[in-house]
């Protein structure tokens, strides 16, 4: 008697797909805020069928678009963590720990090369306020580990990937310097003899390094609940206004600047300070009336 087939349940087997490189580039946009000849950056796939608008124009709005980087983006990943339609997802909360600058920098974090927008006009005064991957370190890190093992599941990718692209969260200093060293001599009138002075580049170095350790620091607790959006902003500008006058204080205490140039340097500091948030805030009132950077809005009280 033969013996009785063995019955094998029918298990469909997913076979991952295969991972997807395609080129991203961001573009600059001039743009009218209190900042004088500021720009708007938003990223678009090389086949123009994603854009990532960042509140503001995109690739089929009129206007003059200058490319200032791209990169060869893990796609899948990519849209997992930061979709073209839903860009919040990737941590920023406009006017709060970023503006437009910020998303696209986070946009084009998730790629094989190193890509940023410093070359878009006045992205140094961006920086400066939320350095260049906005505030929330800590937090962009966890939500890029998140979408990477959500997209593993579904994708063939190299493990190696996400230190690659986190290791790239926690390089952002020499950019950060770069910026504020463009911020102190377009805004605060220094001069580049006092701001090469090795002693300065240390002093802005130390500047920047506590700025960002205090800043995450407030960011965590505002997002624990300890303050509302008002008072983390007041907090901000503090913050900004403190480590700002300590630094020239500092270069004071190196006989680099005498007590009149000091005065004169904080005055313009200060000054350089109120333009940057009442941009900020139009720009924010702009999103709030429109839901976006409504260009005729920018420059309204």
């Amino acid at each position: 008697m033969d013996p009785k087939p063995v019955i094998v349940p029918n298990k469909t087997l997913r076979i991952r797909d295969t991972l997807e490189l395609k080129i991203v580039e961001a573009y600059a946009m001039p743009s009218s805020t209190y900042v004088p000849n500021d720009s708007h950056c938003f990223v678009v796939s090389i086949d123009r069928k994603d854009c990532w608008r960042n509140y503001g124009r995109c690739w089929d709005d009129k206007g003059e678009k200058i490319k200032i980087a791209e990169n060869n983006s893990y796609w899948q990943w990519l849209i997992d963590f930061c979709p073209s339609l839903n860009y919040q997802k990737c941590g920023i909360n406009f006017g709060i720990n970023g503006v437009c600058h910020t998303f696209a920098n986070r946009e084009l974090l998730i790629g094989e090369n190193s890509a940023n927008v410093k070359e878009a006009m006045k992205n140094h005064v961006c920086v400066s306020i939320f350095g260049k991957y906005g505030f929330g370190l800590s937090q962009l890190k966890q939500l890029l580990k998140d979408s990477f093992d959500r997209t593993i599941k579904l994708v063939e990718m190299d493990e190696s990937l996400l230190p690659k692209v986190l290791n790239r969260v926690d390089d952002f200093l020499d950019d950060e310097v770069e910026a504020w060293y463009k911020v102190f001599l377009e805004y605060v009138a220094m001069t580049s003899i006092i701001l090469d002075n090795p002693k300065t580049k240390k002093a802005l170095q130390k500047m920047i390094m506590e700025l960002v350790e205090n800043r995450e620091a407030f960011y965590i607790k505002f997002l624990n609940g300890d303050y509302s959006e008002q008072q983390f902003k007041e907090i901000i500008k503090n913050l900004l206004q403190e480590k700002g006058i300590n630094f020239l204080n500092t270069i004071k205490s190196y006989d680099l600047i005498d007590d009149v140039e000091l005065v004169n340097y904080i005055k313009h500091y200060n000054m350089y300070l109120l333009l940057v948030f009442k941009a900020i805030e139009a720009q924010e009132r702009s999103i709030l009336i429109t839901g976006s950077l409504n260009e005729e809005l920018l420059k309204k009280d």
